[in-house]
């Protein structure tokens, strides 16, 4: 198995919004972030996380969503919702790697 090196952590202080409707995943994922200094708030639901709501408040920040695509959602769904990019699960080291690199130099 290939190893993925993660970006070195800033001193800016990262929030990331985790929802998952399974309680384990929400804490992997959290895990996961912690691991990079980011603090997780967790969500189960889109109704909890309302990304929506957010951007029809004017609130910019970067917003990735997570699915296995059990629920027939797309990639233009997420898009639609508000959110900026798209992952399918398992979220893993690389692809984590991937969205922080995104956050870094669009967020």
């Amino acid at each position: 198995m290939e190893k993925t090196s993660l970006p070195e952590p800033s001193s800016k202080t990262i929030t990331a919004l985790v929802v998952d409707d399974e309680g384990c995943t929400r804490m992997v994922h959290r895990m996961l972030l912690s691991r990079q200094g980011i603090e997780a708030v967790l969500a189960e639901n889109g109704k909890e996380a309302a990304t929506k709501e957010l951007r029809n408040m004017g609130i910019r920040c970067f917003i990735c969503g997570v699915s296995g695509g059990s629920s027939g959602e797309s990639k233009e769904d997420f898009k639609e919702s508000g959110m900026d990019l798209y992952q399918q699960k398992p979220l893993n080291a690389q692809k984590l790697a991937f969205i922080l690199q995104k956050l870094k130099n669009d967020g």
